[in-house]
């Protein structure tokens, strides 16, 4: 989890708050009044894929999507 936890730390840290719980991501942007929620999927040194969840916690939003490590 302390992998999990730098990455997103890199993605979300400068743009808003976020906290994880299992393999939930709960992110909230500065200008945004509720937490969205995101899957991970996968993570490892050179990707993190989610893919987002309606606010049921269960339903998929969308497709996932991947941040990428660029060096």
């Amino acid at each position: 989890m302390g992998k999990i936890r730098q990455i997103i730390h890199m993605v979300y840290s400068e743009h808003g708050n976020y906290k994880i719980e299992n393999n939930i991501l709960y992110e909230k942007f500065s200008d945004e009044a509720t937490w969205c929620m995101s899957e991970i999927f996968t993570l490892n040194s050179i990707a993190l894929t989610l893919r987002d969840l309606d606010e049921d916690g269960i339903t998929y939003v969308g497709d996932s999507y991947t941040y990428q490590r660029v060096e």
